[in-house]
């Protein structure tokens, strides 16, 4: 039997970098337990311990009724990082690990850090929002040919370098 076993992050500071795609969706062999009493459970949250929750989503007679599975429960998913090195298996009765997503999501910090530079060129005291938008739009599909997806306060970050220029 398989069993389909979502980790992700739900405690403080979640955006910060060390958080950044630690969503994890697995296929074990031995099924999802609940904190408390240790129990077997096959759907359903199961716990939650210093912020990381765990859901199970299910039992499959194969492996590839689990690979299903996943693709309906979570959409695109991914099985390796950008370098195509698969994921680690947290442990020896995990059989696959996928993440969320077609491209790795970068945490704010890193997504500001990428941009910083586009964003001090592309941000003028009257780029107007519409551009800003567009902008954002541009970034991220560049982000994506790369690999990556950018944190969504990337069009906050743009709007306050905006603001800052019309503060000086």
């Amino acid at each position: 039997m398989y069993y389909v076993i979502e980790t992700k992050y739900v405690g403080p500071n979640q955006a910060d970098n060390q958080y950044a795609d630690t969503h994890n969706v697995e296929i074990s062999t031995s099924p999802a337990l609940t904190s408390s009493s240790r129990e077997a459970r096959l759907e359903g949250w199961c716990s939650t311990t210093n912020g990381w929750a765990v859901y199970a989503h299910g039992e499959y007679d194969t492996i590839e009724e689990a690979r299903v599975a996943i693709t309906e429960k979570f959409g695109v998913v991914r099985n390796s990082y950008q370098d195509g090195s698969k994921f680690e298996p947290a442990s020896d009765d995990i059989a696959e690990t996928y993440k969320p997503g077609k491209y790795e999501l970068m945490s704010r910090q890193a997504t500001v850090d990428w941009a910083e530079g586009g964003v001090q060129n592309d941000i003028k005291v009257d780029t107007t929002d519409e551009r800003i938008s567009e902008l954002v739009t541009e970034y991220e599909a560049e982000a994506n040919e790369n690999g990556y997806t950018l944190d969504s306060d990337l069009e906050s970050f743009m709007k306050e370098q905006r603001q800052d220029l019309r503060d000086i």
